[in-house]
């Protein structure tokens, strides 16, 4: 696996999204005093009641955009377009994640969690599976679907009345792999794996006490080969991927 992620603009990224969300609860507000502590461990009891619980699990589901996906060729190794054509730069998303409380400041709270990321990508072209006695064939399908699983740390705040918002950025494993498919049949032929990282921004906006309608957008950095066995002449694929999603988050 490649540390290949850790380019200038991830560093950049990740870094204000640490250092935001450590001056943001370490600040001292106007007229307070310098002794106070800033930083408060939070433990794990619940005594606010469940919709300030320390817990929160979400998922969210929408669109992502690999704009440098849709720019690999696969005629340059002579497929035909009718066969193997480019991949849509635009995709479907889906979130997973849970974040767990670890601090509490001033202006907000830092958020322990991790996150599994799941993005697919469409072929336009078909290759044949099953010619019949008539002539005609069954055709099959090629997707690239994306994978990543990352740890988290996230800036929480109180924006409003029944609103938060977050800030985060997390770094992991990434995999991308080139998949056909069949009716059940599904296979994979060809993976790169890297490491990468991402920074978010979203909002939760309150429904019930515990619920609330989540909203957020994600970028992702990272390197991978685009299937170097089927594809052996495409360079790196290390443009950004955009993740704008929405679903719900659960607080306890």
């Amino acid at each position: 696996m490649r540390l290949n992620f850790l380019t200038r603009p991830v560093r950049i990224a990740t870094g204000m999204v640490i250092l935001a969300a450590i001056s943001a609860c370490a600040g001292t507000p106007p007229g307070g005093r310098e002794g106070e502590p800033a930083l408060v461990v939070k433990s794990r009891d619940n005594p606010t009641g469940p919709g300030k619980g320390p817990h929160v699990i979400a998922a969210n589901l929408g669109a992502a955009y690999w704009p440098g996906l849709g720019d690999v060729d696969p005629g340059s190794a002579g497929f035909d377009p009718e066969e193997f054509d480019a991949f849509d730069k635009w995709g479907v998303a889906l979130n997973v994640g849970y974040e767990g409380r670890i601090a509490d400041g001033r202006l907000g709270s830092l958020w322990l969690g991790g996150q599994l990321s799941i993005a697919s990508f469409e072929n336009d072209s078909t290759f044949p599976v099953v010619t019949l006695p008539s002539g005609n064939t069954l055709d099959g399908d090629y997707t690239a679907d994306l994978l990543t699983v990352t740890p988290t740390l996230t800036w929480r705040a109180d924006l409003r009345t029944g609103v938060d918002g977050f800030v985060r950025g997390g770094a992991g494993y990434y995999r991308l792999a080139l998949n056909e498919s069949y009716d059940l049949y599904y296979d994979d032929i060809d993976d790169d794996e890297a490491f990468g990282g991402f920074v978010g921004l979203g909002l939760d906006i309150r429904l019930t006490e515990q619920v609330s309608l989540r909203l957020e957008n994600q970028v992702h950095f990272v390197e991978l080969d685009a299937f170097p066995d089927v594809l052996p002449e495409e360079d790196t694929v290390d443009a950004p991927i955009y993740f704008f999603g929405a679903g719900v988050s659960y607080r306890f």
